[in-house]
């Protein structure tokens, strides 16, 4: 998620904890599907109900560590493509899951009127660009452009 420039700053920070997991057998895969299960729990439980402050927080927090499972995978010499086609597929979902829950907000917990449709259409605009992101990326680098 970081990019080449934001992994100094990921392993700066994130390397303790990645040696500790290193140490407890824990796989960057395992980090990387407990990281989604989390954002999408925090996401259903939280947003959906409307709890945009605490739940924008907490999913910050674990938005931030999703660097942890590469900085762990480059610990442990356990990079792979597959590792790297879990992490993207699962942070698509996650990022579903987000804006599907504020969408769910919106629909039923917003009144009737123009900033709940407005962000309706937003929630939707966010849904269908998590989606086309990686699509374009993935085709633009297939054809390579």
């Amino acid at each position: 998620m970081l990019g080449n420039h934001g992994r100094g700053l990921a392993s700066a920070i994130f390397t303790a904890p990645a040696k500790l997991l290193a140490k407890a057998g824990v796989t960057p895969n395992m980090v990387t599907v407990a990281g989604t299960v989390i954002n999408m729990a925090l996401a259903i439980g939280l947003l959906a109900r409307g709890y945009l402050a605490l739940g924008g927080i907490l999913i910050g927090v674990t938005a931030f560590a999703d660097s942890l499972d590469g900085v762990l995978a480059r610990l442990t010499n356990q990079t792979s493509e597959f590792g790297a086609f879990l992490d993207s597929s699962l942070d698509r979902l996650a990022d579903g899951a987000i804006f599907g829950s504020l969408l769910y907000w919106a629909i039923s917990g917003m009144a009737p009127g123009g900033i709940r449709t407005s962000t309706i259409i937003a929630a939707i605009c966010a849904l269908v660009g998590a989606g086309a992101v990686p699509y374009v990326r993935a085709r633009g680098e297939a054809l390579g452009v």
